[in-house]
């Protein structure tokens, strides 16, 4: 009865502090969500070439789909994302 009684509040404490870990991380991706602003979803021939295009802060993020998979390009806010990925240079 003893050893149950001790598992029991043992347990409880566990999942207090699961929770509160929970709900600090919950925080954080809230906050991030908050700053993303000017969000455009965009459709090109196969579903390839932009995708996706965003703000956050003072960068645009554009997110283009390759043959190889995704690839996202950040750039200046005042930059606007082509259509076509751009070339990188190697």
């Amino acid at each position: 009865m003893f050893l149950g009684k001790n598992f029991t509040k043992l347990t409880l404490c566990l999942l207090l502090i699961f929770k509160s870990s929970h709900a600090v991380d919950e925080n954080k991706t809230k906050n991030l969500k908050d700053q993303v602003y000017n969000e455009k979803t965009h459709a090109g021939p196969m579903g390839m070439g932009l995708t996706k295009s965003y703000q956050i802060n003072n960068q645009k993020i554009c997110i283009y789909n390759t043959i190889n998979g995704q690839v996202q390009i950040t750039l200046k806010s005042s930059e606007k994302c082509t259509f076509k990925r751009p070339a990188t240079k190697n």
